[in-house]
């Protein structure tokens, strides 16, 4: 039977729910009730479950905040929400953080909804289920013994695809390719091709698996693909091979061009360090809040989260939270709208949708509480980037004058704005080349300069070092 968790700080609901459910009828029953998330979390702790039914709104720990601690550590936990009218706002962020569907509390008791909503959530566990199974059999397929394996390399490489790839005619390949080597073995799974190398010899799986790679990424149509692998591994542990090629494949998020990630073992602490130094500035009320100064730290903490790798799905929360807080300290008021932060496909697309958010929602629709220093300096912190910023269309887009903008930047700056233009992009240029292996003419092209010789004049004025120099030498001391 499917196990079931009821959660709600009404007994009336809870009551409601065990009754009015044909809980049989769909290879369920349930197994608990909790009052609240935290409740919850204890009861999860001790009795497996497979579905939980959480109303949103709840004292202690709510629904959204249930989702995200149990998601964490039980990713194929199914939630269903339960939700009054005017929580549709929480119920949105549920979805964001992994909620499979939602129901009214007034609709219950009403068979025209909750038998609909119990079909499709007990077709979407058997679909899942029958996706882990498809993961399972890469390690069953295995021709050698258990205690064979004991004393084998293994490395599980993770295929993923964007568009709609012929994954037939890749299975298939994939399957002539093992009758040639023999000493791999693959499987489909949750639209996902995965391969196991192994052998008893360290280097022939690291060669097997490099051939296998090479194979995948030459094949027709392969430009959609790309492969994660994870460490070679002596003697066979699948939960840890299968979350090493899926962290692997995720790398992808920092290196939209790249096709082939290297399962890398990364401690956190620097990216850490910089949301406690953000948070230290938004919790002390002694703290003049300098915007500009915010938008730097936010970079930063970007930026280390590509050098470091940092799971995407922790990243996009942070970023999330981080603007939530921004926003409130600022302005003064709650955060309604993160905008697509935690829908983010890549690491480019975080920073822009953070830099677009401060822009429109921050420094244009909140003037009156940003200083026109804050407002200035924060616009062109956002906008670096873009090859025609000027100082007519920073003006323009700010509602003030270039008198103004020319001012500020003369008064607290010593600069004309096109000084402080190239200040701050050759800035960012410097955390780019400290922080990541990208070609000199791809900095200069993220940082807003159209020409890279240009930016290398412009680079090697203000650093007193060329960029090829800087890079060098700064990745020296971490690497």
């Amino acid at each position: 039977m499917i196990r079931v968790l009821l959660v709600d700080d009404e007994p009336l609901v809870l009551s409601l729910m065990k009754k009015v459910v044909d809980w049989k009828k769909y290879e369920m029953e349930v197994v608990g009730t909790a009052y609240d998330g935290a409740s919850a979390i204890d009861f999860i702790k001790r009795n497996p479950v497979e579905i939980v039914f959480t109303d949103i709104k709840m004292p202690h720990m709510d629904g959204v905040e249930l989702i995200k601690r149990v998601k964490e550590y039980l990713p194929n936990v199914l939630f269903v929400v339960i939700s009054s009218y005017s929580d549709f706002s929480l119920v949105k962020e549920s979805f964001q953080n992994g909620a499979t569907d939602y129901i009214l509390k007034i609709d219950i008791d009403n068979p025209s909804v909750i038998e609909p909503l119990m079909e499709k959530l007990y077709q979407k566990y058997r679909s899942q289920q029958l996706d882990l199974q498809g993961a399972d059999t890469v390690f069953l397929k295995l021709p050698i013994s258990h205690t064979e394996r004991e004393y084998y390399f293994f490395r599980l490489m993770e295929v993923r695809f964007s568009g709609s790839p012929q994954i037939l005619q890749i299975t298939e390949e994939l399957f002539s390719l093992q009758k040639d080597i023999g000493s791999f073995c693959c499987a489909l799974s949750n639209g996902r091709l995965l391969f196991l190398a192994y052998g008893n010899a360290k280097e022939n799986v690291v060669e097997n698996s490099r051939f296998l790679t090479q194979k995948i990424l030459e094949s027709p149509g392969s430009a959609s693909y790309w492969v994660g692998c994870s460490a070679v591994m002596k003697s066979l542990q699948p939960d840890e091979i299968l979350k090493q090629a899926e962290t692997a494949a995720g790398y992808r998020f920092y290196y939209p061009d790249e096709r082939c990630f290297e399962y890398q073992e990364q401690g956190q602490d620097p990216y850490r360090k910089i949301l406690d130094e953000i948070s230290v500035c938004l919790e002390n009320p002694a703290y003049m809040i300098r915007l500009a100064e915010l938008m730097q730290m936010a970079h930063r903490l970007f930026d280390e989260a590509a050098r470091l790798l940092v799971p995407p799905e922790s990243l996009k929360e942070d970023a999330a939270q981080l603007y939530r807080r921004m926003y409130q300290a600022v302005c003064g008021k709650p955060c309604k709208n993160t905008g697509n932060l935690r829908e983010a496909p890549d690491i480019i697309a975080i920073g822009a949708e953070f830099d677009q958010l401060v822009n429109q929602q921050i420094i244009l629709e909140n003037q009156p509480a940003c200083h026109v220093g804050d407002m200035i300096e924060a616009y062109v912190e956002s906008h670096y980037f873009e090859p025609e910023l000027s100082i007519s269309k920073a003006a323009e887009q700010l509602g003030i004058s270039k008198q103004a903008i020319r001012a500020y930047l003369s008064d607290e700056k010593n600069m004309y704005f096109k000084q402080y233009l190239n200040t701050v992009r050759i800035q960012h240029a410097k955390e780019l080349l400290s922080h990541t292996f990208l070609h000199v003419n791809e900095v200069a092209e993220r940082v807003g300069y159209l020409y890279v010789e240009h930016f290398s004049r412009m680079f090697t004025k203000i650093v007193g070092k060329s960029p090829i120099q800087y890079a060098k030498s700064s990745k020296s001391h971490w690497e």
